[in-house]
């Protein structure tokens, strides 16, 4: 039953602005919607991780990067992602805080991850990249590299600050925590699996 007390936010706002069977329905509203975003969600990241290990990059390539004889869709990387989700969702029973510090990552992760992108391409005097249809020629394209740059690394910076002083235990914010951890962990697979890397175009795709 809902109470005031509730977990979930979405259900206190709606049992404080109407009774409780309208509560029910306006919630069935937002599950439907949220159900066909989750399906999608494991597609793309199932099919992500697909890629990755076809590429021999994640552990247990072989397992992951199998394909169903039917309908030749990664089956085993969506139910791995799907156990994954499912698994950090069940954080937030156990602690919001640790669970909203896991899903704030995600702003910096992405930062880092256009990061690692444009700063080789600068260092390298944007030399070694393919040009596109949008390729942005002389300084055009150095300036919009370098506030790029500035712009992604301010922002994950601020993203790490705490939210309020003093800063305890309590109210840490843990994003540069986990950021650091997973950056280790990454970097030390790819010390220890980068020289069996192949990338796109190293392979055959047959998908």
């Amino acid at each position: 039953m809902l109470s005031q007390n509730s977990i979930f936010p979405l259900s206190v706002i709606y049992l404080q602005a109407t009774n409780r069977p309208a509560t029910v329905g306006l919630l069935v509203i937002a599950l439907i919607p949220t159900t066909i975003g989750v399906i999608g969600g494991f597609t793309i990241a199932g099919r992500q991780g697909f890629a990755l290990a076809r590429d021999n990059a994640t552990p247990f390539s072989a397992f992951f990067a199998t394909l169903t004889r039917n309908g030749r869709a990664p089956a085993n990387a969506t139910t791995f992602v799907a156990v994954c989700v499912t698994g950090l969702g069940c954080i937030y029973l156990g602690s919001s805080r640790a669970f909203n510090d896991i899903a704030g990552c995600f702003v910096v992760l992405t930062s880092l991850s256009y990061l690692t992108a444009i700063v080789p391409n600068l260092l390298s005097g944007r030399k070694n990249m393919p040009r596109g249809p949008f390729y942005m020629p002389g300084w055009i394209g150095y300036a919009v590299n370098i506030i790029s740059v500035l712009y992604l690394g301010t922002f994950g910076i601020i993203f790490c600050f705490p939210a309020s002083l003093p800063v305890m235990a309590a109210n840490m914010n843990y994003t540069v925590v986990i950021v650091g951890g997973i950056t280790i962990l990454v970097t030390m697979w790819w010390f220890f699996k980068g020289k069996d890397y192949k990338g796109p175009g190293d392979i055959s795709d047959n998908t």
